[in-house]
């Protein structure tokens, strides 16, 4: 059993006497038991300095004993820090990697509209040439025909 619970066991106990007290003295008074009256007349006197202790002492050993879960947690919460750090960094390499990626992506694209273009020009050329050659009227294509 831990001292804070048994701090607040002792405190459990003192309430507990304390709330029994009152019909303690009416029983004694009832019964003329002077001798008794007394006592619990001085002890219902005494018991709030006892509670105050009591109270005290529990609260004090409840701050020592979160102050040590913080430090347990501050403990457990270091190796987390590093975990957070390595992963931001492999975020960051990932947006350098899709920044990357991405211009790839645009280049090509702009790879294949010089590359419908010169397909498209190239036809023409070549419908040209056998036009020229066959004696026929050349061909005309439609750009979008052409792509």
């Amino acid at each position: 059993m831990s001292e804070l619970q048994k701090a607040q066991d002792e405190l459990a106990k003192l309430t507990s006497e304390q709330a029994l007290i009152p019909t303690q003295i009416a029983s004694a008074a009832m019964n003329g038991d002077g001798k008794l009256l007394l006592k619990l007349q001085a002890r219902a006197d005494e018991l709030p300095a006892y509670l105050f202790a009591a109270q005290a002492k529990q609260l004090k050993l409840k701050v020592g004993e979160l102050e040590a879960r913080k430090v347990q947690l501050h403990d457990e919460r270091a190796p987390m820090f590093a975990a957070v750090e390595e992963a931001a960094r492999r975020v960051e390499d990932a947006k350098a990697e899709l920044m990357q990626a991405q211009d790839q992506l645009q280049f090509t694209k702009s790879d294949e509209f010089d590359l419908n273009r010169q397909i498209g020009q190239t036809r023409v050329q070549l419908d040209n040439l056998i036009a020229s050659h066959s004696k026929q009227a050349p061909i005309v294509r439609s750009k979008l025909h052409a792509a």
